[in-house]
């Protein structure tokens, strides 16, 4: 049975991105996280994914008449199995931007009602200030919502998988970010624990981290089968992009 932190990051990691403006952010196919983690399954779920699941997506995004979302997305396999399980919350008639960000007001809302803290009556930023609090997410809380960044969400993903407060590094980061002086000092243990030890974020292909660009629901998903991986599998697959 999944712990309440993989369940949470479940949740977390796709519910909060449904909304937003456009991010950029690249392409990051992922493999399904049920089916395609072991090595010997690359083959049979590459013929997969091109037949089968992308007409089964399709039929979905007909019968619920989902705005949006391309069944030939990278991203449209994963996000309906978690919608089909339940994870990811759609109804008929929604929009879904796999390119759009999530916000960090969302994030905050989600991560509360899932720990049992309660939102009701609460206001958006009233809810981000009571999760920054617990520790629940990065602080200071700003005045107005914004997206949800890669350093916020590294924040969060550290809390996820049990970040133990101070980490010894192991490799000299700026040979593995090229951009390694823009990430804060206060942030950097964080940093490495969930894209050198978990290889949850694991830059983009010019070898940047880009700690303030937002995480788009595409790269989200990308984060969840990792998550999936680590907790199922042991080591996660290696993916592409982002």
């Amino acid at each position: 049975m999944m712990s309440r932190r993989w369940w949470l990051a479940l949740v977390l990691m796709l519910a909060v991105a449904l909304t937003g403006a456009q991010a950029y952010g690249s392409e990051n196919p992922v493999n399904d996280p049920l089916d395609c983690t072991k090595s010997y399954n690359q083959t049979r779920c590459e013929a997969h994914r091109a037949g089968p699941d992308r007409q089964v997506v399709a039929d979905w995004l007909a019968n619920k008449q989902i705005q949006g979302l391309d069944p030939a997305h990278w991203a449209a396999w994963p996000i309906f199995r978690l919608a089909e399980t339940g994870v990811l919350q759609v109804n008929a008639g929604d929009k879904i931007d796999p390119d759009a960000p999530a916000t960090l007001f969302q994030a905050a809302r989600i991560v509360l009602d899932s720990t049992g803290q309660g939102t009701a009556q609460m206001a958006p930023r009233e809810i981000a200030l009571r999760a920054a609090e617990l520790g629940l997410m990065p602080g200071p809380v700003p005045e107005a919502d914004r997206p949800l960044s890669r350093l916020d969400a590294a924040h969060i993903a550290a809390w996820l998988t049990d970040f133990p407060g101070k980490v010894e590094h192991r490799t000299e980061m700026a040979g593995v970010f090229t951009d390694w002086a823009g990430v804060p000092e206060a942030s950097r243990d964080r940093v490495y624990w969930v894209s050198i030890h978990n290889r949850l974020f694991v830059g983009y292909p010019d070898r940047s981290f880009r700690p303030q660009e937002s995480l788009t629901l595409g790269q989200f998903a990308t984060v969840i089968v990792r998550l999936w991986a680590i907790q199922s599998t042991g080591p996660a697959p290696t993916l592409q992009g982002a």
